[in-house]
């Protein structure tokens, strides 16, 4: 929309919001960050396993 000079407003054809969202690339980011998050969980997972298993080894 857009303000006319006599105050009234109108809609503008073929202009674009800035709060448009390309839905698709948004879904993509959302997955590769969850992705990420679960293997960076999995990394520190396994690392304490391995930690555990070298204070049984040790100990």
């Amino acid at each position: 929309m857009s303000q006319q000079t006599d105050g009234t407003i109108g809609i503008k054809q073929g202009a674009l919001e800035m709060s448009n969202v390309d839905l698709t690339d948004e879904m993509a980011e959302l997955i590769s960050t969850q992705r990420l998050f679960q293997s960076q969980g999995r990394a520190i997972s396994y690392a304490d396993d391995m930690m555990g298993l070298v204070n049984t080894i040790k100990g």
